[in-house]
């Protein structure tokens, strides 16, 4: 399940259990990872960011 996926039915998998979180807490979660990211690639120099976020943020498959 992608991201896209999860905000479009409400559920995650997290270690292999379902779970329905509250859309406001999910959103609000979301909204901050990207802030978050997008300070990290501001203090990479230009054309570093692919590179840094393939080895530095996992995306592993659920379900």
């Amino acid at each position: 399940m992608n991201i896209v996926e999860a905000f479009s039915n409400g559920r995650w998998t997290i270690d292999g259990s379902d779970y329905e979180p509250d859309r406001e807490i999910l959103i609000t979660n979301a909204i901050e990872i990207g802030r978050r990211l997008k300070e990290a690639k501001g203090l990479l120099p230009h054309g570093e960011w692919g590179k840094w976020l393939k080895e530095s943020v996992s995306e592993r498959p659920t379900g």
